[in-house]
């Protein structure tokens, strides 16, 4: 029980951790000063609860799975159909944290902001080198330990009010015009935070990660979700007591008027508070460090089986190593942040032709918020749809979410530049409502077999399948017999007819019978050990004309050769011992395929097993090429069957 709470509270600490970045960070700074102690608490707990829900859930969906890896595994099916929005959601988080960080407290301190975004990712590989998603736990109890320092430094001191009533009191530096408009704000603020961690592929890898461990997700995480609570309250309580020492107090302002950066100006200017600017800044440091280190590493856990299985030309200019690697990515975020953080000189150069632009290049975190608040929401909720039925193929129309979230965050845009917050509530309705009520495509459930059987050939037609008989797998016959409306084929149950003889496909297997005669053995009265190689080679031709009938190597402009072959010997096999060969596809990149095979006596016990690499060539310059097409199209449903069998 103990030992149960304990690792709750270390991964909980992490979640945290993880989830206290650009966004928990400065826009709770916004809410307090802007709309005071209560905004702050309702932004707060709703931002509290999405991660505690999402916990919950996960519980749910991962006792569906019997261990973490078949729960990984299902996962990144699903997620690879999201990899677009996944991506531009970690693009966005990442970013948001470097550009908050260094126009709020680097750019106020007059410090070079591009060598802390630098320093920054420096330490950001070194933590995910070093730690691991196994790890990960414990250097972010290091981090939560200083976090509690920092908070108990602070608490000390005089400067932070913690009389509630007192903040309560503090009148508000925007006040909107009705009841009607802070219901409406609510709307893409709740909407935000209740979908956000559903699309972050940090929080997934570590539910899984929990999950691996035999650990509660729902328990991390609603632990998480306190902790979380009390970093942001601490944050939003230090803000107002920034606000009450600043000659803002008691000021009305616009609705996208700024005070993000509070903090750093009122304890700055002040050199008796530089003690509480350098926890402050501490405290950015180790939340922003929690996150990256965390996108880092699920970065890497989400794209390096991408780009494994991947086929895109992209790895003809690109190598896959580059592809995968969180590094460039960071550095893009870090180009992407810099030059957002100066747009507003872009704007003076904008304003010399058109004066009413200006105001759009005054680039502020809520640009970045606005996709969490509009964009991601459709893609949140389809996400969720799919997840929530693991047993369920489920695909929506990717240009109909695009387009929908496309106008979502435009029609949000028009509501905040105009300060206009029915329009805002309107835009994060849109994806919400619509991604309920649209209706996507369902597939066949996992862990029911597509109907494999005589029915589906197109030499057997709909009304003799109500006919036909299937035997044991043990009881092969040898020949097919028509005897009055009956049919009977020497198939096991389950395997589909085709034209090969003695040949059969059964859950992702090609298979070939045949019998070894004198003429296979050796002087010793075994099969003569070449006879193997030669079997194999043989069913791998037949595999060939079955799934490529038109294939001719004459007209063919590419050609088929073997890269590698290795085989075990495992049992020895006579005469007229009735044998199968086996064949099915283990795996595929972008220039090879691996064929995997297992050769069978007639007691189902393995004789040999080994596997093959092919390769493809120009059938003119013999050139090595990239797996054709024509291949991929035939051979990929035998790869993706055996996948989803051997998952179950």
């Amino acid at each position: 029980m103990i030992k149960n709470l304990f690792k709750n509270l270390l991964w909980g600490n992490s979640v945290a951790l993880a989830w206290t970045w650009g966004i928990g960070l400065f826009f709770s700074v916004q809410m307090a000063v802007q709309f005071g102690f209560k905004a702050l608490i309702a932004y707060v707990t709703v931002n509290a609860l999405g991660l505690a829900l999402f916990g919950v859930f996960n519980e749910f969906i991962a006792k569906k799975y019997k261990d973490g890896e078949n729960f990984e595994k299902r996962f990144l099916e699903k997620a690879s159909n999201f990899k677009v929005p996944l991506f531009i959601y970690q693009f966005v988080a990442i970013t948001l944290t470097l550009f908050a960080c260094l126009k709020y407290v680097t750019l106020p301190l007059g410090i070079l902001s591009f060598l802390v975004a630098v320093m920054f990712i420096g330490a950001t590989i070194f933590l995910g080198e070093e730690f691991k998603i196994e790890r990960i736990k414990y250097s972010h109890a290091f981090f939560g330990l200083t976090v509690i320092g920092v908070i108990a430094y602070v608490a000390n001191s005089d400067f932070l009010i913690k009389d509630l009533t007192a903040l309560s009191s503090l009148p508000a530096a925007t006040v909107l015009e009705s009841n009607m408009d802070y219901f409406a704000l609510a709307i893409p603020v709740a909407l935000g935070f209740l979908f956000g961690p559903w699309l972050d592929l940090q929080h997934w890898q570590r539910a899984i990660q929990i999950k691996k461990e035999g650990g509660s997700i729902a328990g991390s995480y609603i632990t998480g979700a306190i902790i979380f609570w009390a970093f942001l309250v601490f944050d939003g309580m230090l803000a107002l007591s920034a606000y009450s020492n600043s000659a803002f107090l008691g000021q009305e302002f616009s609705f996208i008027m700024s005070f993000k950066s509070i903090i750093t100006n009122v304890t700055h200017a002040d050199v008796n508070l530089h003690g509480i600017l350098n926890a402050y800044v501490i405290f950015v440091c180790v939340a922003s460090l929690a996150t990256f280190d965390s996108g880092y590493i699920a970065f890497k856990w989400y794209t390096e089986p991408l780009v494994k299985d991947s086929k895109s030309i992209i790895f003809s200019f690109f190598p896959p190593k580059l592809v995968s690697s969180p590094i460039p990515w960071f550095f893009l975020c870090i180009l992407t942040a810099t030059i957002t953080m100066h747009f507003a000189e872009f704007g003076k150069f904008v304003g010399m032709f058109d004066a009413s632009l200006v105001r759009f290049f005054r680039f502020e975190l809520e640009y970045y918020l606005a996709f969490y608040a509009s964009f991601f929401i459709m893609y949140a909720v389809a996400f969720i749809r799919c997840i929530l039925d693991p047993e369920t193929d489920k695909s929506f129309s990717a240009l109909k979410l695009f387009s929908t979230s496309l106008c979502s965050i435009s029609i949000f845009g028009i509501g905040y530049f105009n300060e206009n917050m029915m329009i805002m509530g309107f835009a994060s309705l849109v994806p919400l409502v619509y991604g309920l009520l649209t209706s996507g495509s369902y597939g066949v459930k996992a862990g029911q077999d597509s109907p494999q059987n005589p029915a589906n050939s197109s030499s057997v037609n709909k009304e003799e399948s109500s006919k036909l008989i299937t035997v044991p797998e043990h009881q092969l016959f040898t020949n097919v017999n028509t005897s009055g409306d009956a049919r009977f084929y020497n198939l096991p149950a389950g395997a589909e007819f085709i034209t090969s003889s003695n040949s059969y496909v059964l859950n992702g297997e090609f298979v070939h019978e045949l019998t070894p005669t004198y003429q296979d053995t050796n002087s010793v009265g075994n099969v003569y050990f070449a006879m193997y190689g030669l079997w194999v080679g043989k069913t791998r031709e037949m595999f060939f004309s079955h799934t490529m009938p038109d294939f001719d190597v004459n007209t063919s402009d590419f050609l088929i050769l073997t890269k590698a072959f290795k085989h075990k010997y495992l049992r020895e096999i006579r005469e007229f011992d009735k044998v199968t060969v086996r064949l099915k596809i283990k795996g595929y990149n972008r220039k090879f395929v691996t064929i995997e095979h297992r050769i069978l006596n007639e007691d189902m016990k393995l004789v040999g097993k080994g596997e093959q690499e092919l390769m493809f060539v120009d059938s003119k310059s013999y050139a090595l090429i990239d797996i054709p097409k024509v291949v991929v199209d035939s051979h990929l449903p035998f790869y993706e069957q055996a996948k989803e069998l051997a998952a179950k």
